[in-house]
Formats: C-alpha cells, structure tokens, sequence
C-alpha cells in the first residue's frame, strides 16, 4: 500500500473521531452519525488496500497498480 493511500485513509478515521467527537461536545446526533460514517470508510478503505497488498505479493506483484509482467511473461514469452 502506497504511503500516500495510508495517510489519506487514516486522516479519514482521524476526521471521523474528530465530528465524532464535537458531535458528542454540542449533543449533535447528526454530527456524530457522520463521524462514526467516515471512521467505518477510512477504516474499510485501509483494510482493502491490505487486502490487495497481501493478494499481490502472493503472486509476486501489487495488484491495481497496471499490468506488470509476471514470471510466466519471462518464461514463455506471452501472457496468460
């Protein structure tokens, strides 16, 4: 997972924590319901790059970042 992708997830939680918060500090009901909503995102966000990284390095590559060439490109001189 990109750095870039980790720091915009977790400001993502962190932003969510925050509304969550000044929504519990002003009684805002609504306020709060969207920091526990962009918490959840930030955080599903976070898993599913995870998710993509270890699904890549399984097969050697990261997936989502283009089409890289694969150990049987080498061997067999094609793709599958």
């Amino acid at each position: 997972m990109g750095t870039d992708d980790k720091m915009r997830n977790q400001g993502q939680v962190w932003k969510g924590r925050a509304k969550e918060t000044a929504g519990k500090l002003t009684d805002n009901e609504r306020l709060e319901r969207q920091g526990r909503t962009d918490q959840a995102k930030g955080q599903a966000k976070g898993a599913m790059e995870k998710l993509k990284d270890a699904v890549g390095s399984m097969f050697g590559r990261r997936l989502g970042s283009g089409r890289g060439r694969s150990d049987y490109d080498d061997r067999y001189g094609g793709s599958l």
